[in-house]
């Protein structure tokens, strides 16, 4: 690993521990720079400010959720199915949630409302991405971003909710699987609905 990205790492990782101690507003680049043993000139040459690196650690996040669905993909969805595409999503999310848990456990109830609200758009961005690829197999009644917005805010408290119940991350990931499979095959995917309802003729 290059010093560049030794430093930037270390600049992430003091950011995520002083999130710990207080909300994201109240954090400051001169003492994550403290921390870090980095000079405020090394900081700015990265990064604009705070806000940035937090961005930084976004991508890092991103890239890390796109590497593993693309696994996922070639594993157990050879045929593209949108479903099991939607399915791997979730799955790789989960994934995320739990490798990343120190900076997820933020964005529950009551916690940093800036660490929540700026997640939530980057992840309901992927989500719509994701959503516009299949469109013309779904077939949704809504548009992609209005769609993408259900999914997302709705698995994502579905999710807040269990884990708020104490539940294990294997029954989560379960029921919000299941949920997932009647959202999409349920009149709001008319397109979906109709391969399902094909598929379970062929059967008999």
């Amino acid at each position: 690993m290059s010093r560049k990205s030794d430093v930037r790492m270390k600049l992430k990782h003091v950011m995520l521990e002083m999130m710990d101690e207080m909300p994201f507003d109240r954090i400051t680049v001169k003492e994550i720079c403290s921390r870090a043993n980095a000079s405020r000139v090394t900081f700015y040459t990265w990064y604009d400010d705070k806000y940035d690196l937090l961005e930084d650690y976004f991508t890092d996040l991103q890239q890390t959720a796109s590497g593993d669905f693309d696994e996922l993909q070639k594993k157990n969805n050879p045929e593209n199915s949108a479903l099991k595409s939607f399915e791997n999503l979730l799955d790789c999310i989960m994934n995320l949630y739990r490798s990343s848990y120190a900076f997820f456990k933020h964005m529950g109830r009551g916690r940093d409302e800036e660490i929540f609200s700026r997640c939530s758009r980057k992840i309901l961005q992927y989500f719509e991405l994701f959503t516009d690829e299949y469109m013309n197999e779904l077939h949704p009644v809504f548009g992609s971003r209005e769609t993408s917005a259900f999914l997302c805010s709705g698995l994502w408290k579905f999710a807040d909710a269990e884990i708020t119940q104490g539940k294990p991350s294997g029954q989560i990931r379960k029921d919000a699987g299941k949920l997932l499979a009647i959202l999409l095959h349920s009149d709001l995917f008319p397109g979906e609905k109709r391969n399902a309802e094909k598929s379970a003729a062929k059967a008999e």
